[in-house]
């Protein structure tokens, strides 16, 4: 009886330990590459509104190749000074894939 109770007991620990990690895995580490065997999870939220130059460094990091495109899809002439409103393609990317992010300059 006391045996039977012990294998439930570790079961319902093991159990809780794995729903917490899995439930915390969610939430911190967005953006991530989250076990994608080559991949790498691009979320468009991650950069919209912040400097394409931020963008574009935080995705090298990353390993990916990020094209920077103005309103017009040409190439923005600060970067620093463009804000990113759009990131294509979102989702997992492959991990030396190329992500092209478009923006919009701040002062016009």
């Amino acid at each position: 009886m006391w045996l039977l109770i012990g294998l439930l007991l570790i079961a319902a620990v093991a159990i809780t330990a794995w729903l917490v990690t899995t439930v915390l895995d969610g939430g911190e580490n967005r953006g991530e590459n989250r076990g994608q065997p080559g991949g790498v999870t691009v979320d468009e939220g991650d950069y919209r509104g912040r400097p394409a130059a931020d963008a574009v460094s935080e995705l090298a990091d990353r390993g990916l190749t990020a094209e920077v495109v103005d309103e017009d899809g040409r190439l923005p002439d600060n970067p620093a000074a463009c804000l990113v409103i759009q990131v294509r393609p979102t989702g997992i990317v492959s991990a030396s894939g190329s992500v092209t992010v478009s923006c919009q300059d701040s002062y016009g």
